[in-house]
């Protein structure tokens, strides 16, 4: 995985390859997870840590797929 540092925007969902698709899935299910496990059970997940961690996989997928 490559975390983004700047560069090039990733496009809409509708326009990047399934591999990336799947990439952003993937990395948005683990910082959420990491975020619950260190917060605890029964802790819910704000609405914005939710949409930072989502930003965070798109460009941090874009970043590792892109040539």
């Amino acid at each position: 995985m490559t975390a983004w540092t700047g560069g090039t925007r990733p496009k809409g969902l509708t326009e990047i390859s399934s591999e990336e698709r799947k990439l952003v899935r993937s990395l948005f299910r683990e910082y959420c997870t990491e975020w619950l496990t260190f917060w605890g059970p029964g802790t819910k997940l704000p609405r914005g840590e939710a949409q930072t961690f989502w930003v965070w996989a798109r460009y941090d997928a874009h970043a590792t797929t892109r040539t």
